[in-house]
């Protein structure tokens, strides 16, 4: 694909003629690099949260069944506290990487909390607030590429 890619590159370069082409490229490319990106980053938030003691952490790909996200990330925290940490904590990782938030919902001491990354949502649950939204549960076609206990 890159070879591919670099020759259509070498094609438009060398004649300045395929304007329209490498817009498509160009486009391919971004795309390409933006769904290798937000899968990335779910891993990242994955493994971060699984690091700062979060629990129950399901990775889910939603992609052909949502219409407005390809990944979700659901956790448990312990307490208000530790919801707090966790998102402080998954904020500066996909920070660090590149990855801005479009928006926050909910806050620590509410039960629950939202992140979203456009392709990427993360829900952050207190356990009660988990099991009475049982999101898992709505998005039953969802396909779960990961889970930590």
């Amino acid at each position: 694909l890159i070879a591919t890619m670099t020759f259509l590159f070498f094609i438009f370069v060398s004649t300045n003629s395929l304007n329209y082409l490498h817009f498509k490229i160009d486009y391919i490319i971004l795309y390409v690099m933006n769904e290798d990106m937000m899968r990335t980053a779910a891993d990242l938030v994955v493994d971060t949260a699984s690091e700062i003691q979060a629990e129950n952490i399901h990775l889910l790909d939603v992609r052909g069944v949502s219409e407005f996200s390809d990944y979700f990330v659901i956790l448990s925290t312990l307490s208000p506290r530790h919801m707090r940490a966790v998102t402080i904590e998954i904020e500066g990782t996909l920070k660090t990487n590149g990855v801005s938030i479009h928006h926050k919902e909910g806050d620590h001491n509410s039960g629950w909390s939202l992140l979203d990354y456009g392709d990427l949502i993360i829900h952050l649950f207190a356990p009660d607030s988990r099991d009475f939204y049982d999101l898992e549960s709505a998005w039953p076609d969802a396909k779960t590429l990961r889970i930590i206990q």
